[in-house]
């Protein structure tokens, strides 16, 4: 029920709202926000508050309240560290820092955090830890290409395809060293 909330909400693009909705708007994000919150505090150090934190902190994105994402984030990835949810903290934690907070060196220290997935591609959870540990590496590689360090980047790309050389195509159309 959450999810579907949240979702509607953030379809509605703020550019395109009528003058006279922006209150309201605003009324049903915090209503969002309270109810996200409200799990988090009933249901503390579970999945289910991780997986609450993770949505909050994408409604604060939403808000351009970046600093509260990123704290919330940063808290849920070690809180949760080792775990799905907390895999899934570290990268959005580095996401944020790249994308967001346009701090390619603090981006980097959160997204080489990601782990490498295990090599057992029957395992259910290797293709989603694949995917992070992946979409990780492609942004390092972006952060250290911002920050001048072109043979790093190349080094790390290079590492990447020939551990996990399903990706390698993937990462040559990317990037072109």
């Amino acid at each position: 029920a959450l999810d579907s909330l949240i979702l509607q909400l953030l379809e509605k693009d703020p550019e395109q709202r009528p003058p006279s909705e922006p209150r309201e708007f605003d009324a049903e994000v915090a209503v969002v926000v309270r109810a996200y919150q409200a799990v988090i505090d009933a249901y503390p150090h579970t999945e289910r508050a991780a997986y609450c934190a993770l949505r909050l902190s994408g409604v604060y994105q939403y808000q351009q309240r970046f600093d509260e994402a990123a704290e919330l984030l940063e808290k849920t990835a070690m809180e949760f560290a080792g775990t799905r949810e907390g895999m899934k903290a570290i990268f959005n934690a580095g996401l944020l820092h790249a994308q967001g907070g346009h701090d390619p060196a603090k981006a980097i220290s959160w997204l080489s955090r990601v782990p490498k997935p295990a090599k057992n591609p029957s395992d259910p959870r290797y293709h989603e830890a694949a995917k992070y540990y992946l979409s990780a590496q492609e942004q390092l590689v972006k952060c250290e290409l911002r920050l001048g360090l072109d043979r790093q980047a190349e080094q790390r790309a290079k590492a990447v395809k020939e551990d996990l050389p399903q990706f390698a195509e993937e990462m040559d159309g990317f990037y072109e060293f």
